[in-house]
């Protein structure tokens, strides 16, 4: 079945025959059905040209598809189309043969977009439909069933709005005896060795407590199927801020989670709370405090990750916002988890520059598991049993974002 080119508008014929020139009987009734009539043809000549200005109107977009920009990487097809606004997308997948069609609304491809012909094993050429309502249609030709992932961009890197498609190769199915699809999961206890982290009064040390968490936490990820736990340290030592994300960037890890304890002035102050990575600031002064404390001996902005950008055909700009998507979604997996527990008043997701979360590559969240400073959850921290709940509520977390958001790997 071809991607529809959209339906006709219906035609309207006027047929002339012998009702065609039925006559009204009565002269008095005549008269005034032809007077009223020939009064009313100026108004429907003004009307028939009202309408008639109008049509082309009706149909014209009002978002332009400037451009489409594709690049090919080790197991992913990604096409980007340029926009010069935003715009509503519905995909759909016809069979036989397979393809993925994206219906752009009010939208129109500029006269010199064509299809194009790429030298993939997955993707074989991408054809555009200019169809009436107006309506955009990107097809794109697969040489085999296959997953992907449509998202719009807003501006930003020197780039207006943009929708991607991200095509990976379907995973084939398990091999009798194959081991199992495996997800790498990177636990980052925070602080450690000469950095205490935040202390409180009668000595408790945030690394410890996030080492102790962390350590059950591997545990519990250890026992689950097909998930390859890693800590970034496993004992009381100091490790560097950029140590800890080359940890996970050379396992290529599907999540990296930091553990850390809170602090505030005032010991009210409760509750859990998720990060994930801003590239502009904080979200409000509070989580601008805690990134400064995070990052304290570390260089947010001399960390020399882009130098692994530079052969990409897009730059960091697209990298890093499917990133940082990501990032958003695992947050939002493990403080939905602490939310479903009611183990610890929730204080939202938020973002900040947090020098631990700078991975172009990595999904990232830093969750803060509770205020050292406050003399109740203190009290709580220090529960070897609520340390297991903690880690508990991190796995679940995980595993949901694992199961709903992360790629399919091949067994």
């Amino acid at each position: 079945m071809e991607p529809r080119a959209g339906r006709q508008a219906p035609t309207c014929t006027t047929r002339s025959g012998s009702t065609g020139s039925r006559s009204i009987r009565g002269g008095s009734s005549s008269t005034r059905n032809s007077s009223s009539i020939k009064g009313s043809r100026p108004v429907l000549g003004f009307l028939l040209l009202f309408v008639l200005a109008g049509w082309p109107a009706a149909f014209a977009s009002s978002v332009r598809v400037t451009g489409i920009r594709t690049g090919i990487t080790e197991g992913r097809v990604r096409v980007v189309l340029d926009l010069t606004g935003p715009v509503r997308h519905q995909v759909w997948t016809p069979t036989d043969p397979e393809r993925i069609a994206i219906d752009i609304h009010d939208a129109a491809f500029d006269d010199a977009i064509d299809r194009i012909q790429l030298d993939d094993p997955t993707v074989r050429q991408i054809r555009v439909n200019r169809l009436p309502g107006p309506k955009a249609q990107l097809v794109l030709d697969l040489t085999a069933r296959a997953r992907y992932e449509v998202f719009s961009l807003p501006p930003g890197g020197g780039y207006g709005h943009r929708l991607v498609c991200d095509v990976y190769p379907a995973v084939p199915s398990p091999r009798v005896g194959a081991e199992p699809a495996s997800w790498t999961v990177v636990i980052d206890p925070g602080h450690g060795g000469k950095d205490p982290g935040a202390t409180s009064r009668a000595g408790d040390r945030e690394a410890d407590i996030c080492l102790d968490v962390g350590k059950r936490l591997e545990k519990l990820l250890a026992g689950a199927e097909g998930i390859t736990p890693h800590l970034t340290r496993s004992k009381n030592l100091s490790l560097g801020l950029r140590e800890r994300i080359l940890a996970a960037e050379a396992r290529d890890a599907d999540a990296f989670i930091s553990i850390h304890i809170n602090a505030a002035r005032s010991s009210k102050v409760k509750g859990a709370e998720v990060f994930f990575l801003s590239l502009k600031g904080a979200t409000d002064e509070a989580s601008r405090e805690v990134a400064r404390l995070e990052n304290l001996g570390g260089d947010f902005d001399s960390f020399p990750l882009d130098e692994e950008l530079k052969d990409l055909p897009f730059g960091i700009d697209l990298r890093q916002s499917a990133t940082l998507e990501r990032s958003s979604l695992l947050a939002e997996s493990v403080l939905g988890s602490f939310e479903k527990e009611g183990l610890a008043a929730s204080r939202g997701v938020k973002q900040a520059r947090f020098i631990v979360l700078k991975s172009i590559r990595i999904p990232s969240v830093l969750v803060e598991l509770g205020f050292i400073s406050n003399q109740q959850e203190l009290k709580r921290l220090r529960d070897p049993s609520y340390r297991q709940k903690l880690a508990e509520v991190l796995e679940d977390g995980i595993l949901e974002y694992i199961r709903r958001y992360a790629p399919q790997r091949n067994p």
